[in-house]
């Protein structure tokens, strides 16, 4: 890969940490066991669904240059920080991104609060100890950026931390404003608490009377492109998921790349098998299936055009199958990296230091508590 050079003043990172990073339903589960909240706060006005969330704004080339190569290492690191290699690369990725959030890039405001929870290094942003930012209080102004810069992303954020505090229903309008404004994230957040048959929808006292705006709010999503919307529509076209009925509105879905389609098929045709042992048919379905999910869930943006020949839905007999698919990854080429010249110049024009990113008398008044030897 064709990095720019390592900037020369960064520290040797010490041993990073294994940090648990837990998934949008664990949350939800927790939260809502943990909270004791007893019904969500009544759904605003009637939902219009957006599918376009609007531009976060145009920045100048090099910067977009920056983020692009930021968003290609980000891709290839490994992560959660468990190893040497990882925490070098974070280190780059604040850099890179804290410069581009001096430049006015929304986008790396978002991907550093990514990032910096991320890391759990005690050399995280690639500095001595004792000259390290509060990686708390970076987030939060990172934040406050986004807001003061109407970012739809960092809505759901300020939901996110409500919810964290056993807060949802001061969580949901924020969710319902974020989805009103064509968050897919923010119209599915809305939907796990308005349904009564989520977990945290349970917890909080959803109603059925809600159903309307939770139909609504999944169509949306599911238009925009949502896996997790599609799948649940398709769910609720069945008897509310109950019955096998929607099976070939489900294959179409896994045809599609719907991981959530292929992992509820997979299930269908295994309990079948159970009951119906002598059924081999029905085991070699579920076990193509989950082939099948495998290569959905380990190649972002796969598809299965083939799934008719592999796995053709009953009563069709099953052919022989060598294994491969017709889908195969797209050669993907690495975007053009800045010098480190530029990366530089860049950092210069906005007082940062060249090296992290932050602000040069941030650096300088933290060089100054130093003790000296």
């Amino acid at each position: 890969m064709n990095q720019p050079a390592a900037c020369a003043c960064v520290s040797a990172p010490q041993k990073a940490r294994n940090i648990l990073v837990i998934g949008f339903l664990l949350i939800s589960t927790m939260t809502a066991a943990k909270c004791r909240a007893k019904e969500t706060a009544a759904p605003g006005p009637e939902f219009k669904c957006v599918t376009q969330v609007e531009g976060d704004g145009v920045v100048e080339a090099d910067v977009e240059r920056l983020y692009r190569f930021a968003q290609h290492l980000e891709a290839g690191a490994q992560l959660p920080v468990n190893n040497q290699d990882a925490v070098v690369a974070v280190q780059k990725l604040t850099r890179y991104y804290r410069i581009g959030v001096a430049h006015g890039d929304i986008r790396a405001a978002k991907a550093l609060r990514n990032v910096l929870s991320w890391s759990t290094s005690d050399t995280y942003s690639g500095v001595l100890d004792r000259r390290q930012v509060s990686r708390d209080e970076e987030r939060q102004k990172l934040l406050d950026q986004m807001l003061a810069a109407g970012s739809v992303d960092a809505i759901v954020t300020l939901g996110n931390i409500e919810m964290m505090g056993c807060s949802p229903a001061t969580a949901l309008p924020l969710y319902l404003k974020a989805a009103s404004l064509g968050s897919v994230d923010g119209q599915m957040r809305a939907v796990n608490l308005l349904d009564p048959s989520t977990v945290s929808g349970r917890a909080f006292g959803a109603k059925k009377s809600g159903s309307g705006l939770v139909m609504s709010l999944l169509t949306c999503a599911a238009v925009a492109g949502d896996q997790r919307a599609r799948y649940e529509l398709a769910e609720r076209g069945s008897a509310g998921g109950k019955s096998e009925s929607n099976i070939e509105l489900l294959h179409a879905l896994t045809i599609q790349g719907n991981t959530y389609a292929v992992a509820r098929l997979k299930s269908i045709f295994e309990l079948r098998s159970r009951r119906n042992d002598s059924d081999s048919q029905d085991r070699e379905r579920a076990s193509r299936y989950e082939r099948v999910r495998m290569l959905l869930m380990l190649n972002d943006g796969a598809k299965v055009p083939d799934l008719d020949v592999i796995v053709p839905l009953p009563p069709a007999e099953l052919d022989a199958w060598d294994g491969t698919f017709l889908w195969s990854p797209s050669p993907t080429s690495e975007p053009p990296s800045l010098s480190e010249a530029e990366i530089t110049d860049l950092a210069t024009r906005r007082s940062l230091d060249p090296c992290t990113g932050l602000p040069k008398d941030l650096e300088e008044s933290k060089s100054d508590q130093e003790p000296t030897p």
